[in-house]
């Protein structure tokens, strides 16, 4: 289990290669399942960089993950690796179950909060059903959400339900749809500076930050700090499999590092400089240091994170109107930051 993108699929192929597995269990939604031969590489290098090469069991919800459960207890081999990576259920789904089989679309759903509470209970619920089915659960979460996740690497579904094809056009109706009077209040996000102060303003923990607050850390479950796999996965692999009960095949070893730190090097320290270095960046802005921005490679949704990160920890903001893109040092913000005028919307959960 995680909280966003932190490395679950790349983490999962390690486990079944490491261990010296040749093929894994793959139960689609419709409850059809398939052994698939396991790549000798997960990393995807073209398109959306990540570790999706691997095709893995994703249930979505904990009914969902009991259902799949059921069928692997129905393999006639139960001595093998079998995982699976289960994410919270569907926004739909959540909304019918709170508020009747009526809700078809999110226009439906009169209560956000309540959408999102339901679903961080009921993902929390599948760490409960781990630990009543003697199965063994890795906790792979981040310790800033939001810095994990101010940026999703794929497309796929925004949260109103409408397939979309870029990053930007996903985080811009996410935003809207968790704060709906925020499309006008910012022009349509039509300016490359409204889009960035309505993102700015809009980014902002959901319930995968929320989720939290249900979890039961008494349990025997493997807390995994999201960042000591990405970036100390060499050291850090060798506790999972241990914490698994798995030895790990040494003939596989040499090529899985090799891998490892082609994974590493693509989907992790390119993606992630600005987020490990995120309050330095803020400081600099604020105090007018010398601070090189152009390393980054700065694309409007890093320039909206970066003011996020200033208005709710900092309480100043950007001079935006007009501004097409951010400067190239720290120390020239001089005259462009000003007080934050925005009241009652303080996520002191990453504050």
């Amino acid at each position: 289990m995680s909280n966003g993108e932190v490395g679950n699929t790349f983490l999962m192929w390690s486990l079944y290669y490491l261990s010296g597995e040749t093929e894994n269990l793959v139960i689609d939604r419709h409850d059809t399942y398939f052994y698939n031969k396991l790549p000798s590489s997960p990393i995807n290098t073209t398109g959306v960089k990540n570790a999706h090469l691997h095709l893995k069991t994703h249930p979505h919800g904990k009914d969902s993950f009991d259902k799949r459960l059921t069928r692997i207890k129905l393999q006639p081999n139960q001595d093998r690796l079998y995982c699976m990576f289960p994410t919270e259920m569907d926004i739909i789904s959540a909304g019918k179950h709170l508020y009747g089989k009526d809700i078809t679309s999110m226009s439906h759903m009169p209560d956000i909060d309540k959408i999102t509470e339901y679903r961080a209970k009921d993902y929390a619920a599948i760490a409960e059903s781990c630990y009543n089915n003697n199965v063994k659960l890795i906790y792979n979460i981040s310790s800033n959400h939001l810095k994990y996740s101010y940026k999703p690497r794929e497309f796929g579904d925004a949260h109103d339900g409408t397939r979309v094809t870029t990053i930007l056009e996903k985080i811009i109706k996410n935003v809207i749809w968790g704060y709906p009077g925020i499309k006008e209040r910012f022009n349509n996000f039509k300016n490359t500076w409204d889009i960035r102060e309505g993102l700015a303003i809009g980014l902002g923990p959901d319930s995968e930050f929320k989720r939290n607050k249900f979890f039961n850390y008494s349990h025997p479950h493997l807390y995994l700090e999201a960042t000591s796999f990405q970036f100390d996965g060499i050291y850090t692999i060798k506790n999972i499999m241990n914490y698994l009960g798995l030895d790990i095949n040494q003939n596989r070893w040499d090529h899985w590092k090799t891998v490892y730190y082609q994974w590493q090097e693509i989907t992790q320290l390119t993606p992630n400089r600005l987020i490990r270095n995120i309050d330095h960046v803020c400081d600099s802005i604020v105090n007018s240091w010398n601070h090189d921005l152009i390393q980054y490679d700065l694309d409007l949704i890093d320039e909206a994170f970066i003011q996020h990160m200033l208005i709710y920890k900092y309480n100043i903001t950007i001079k935006g109107y007009g501004l097409e893109e951010f400067p190239g040092n720290a120390k020239d913000f001089r005259d462009l930051i000003e007080p934050a005028f925005y009241k009652g919307l303080i996520h002191k959960e990453y504050a």
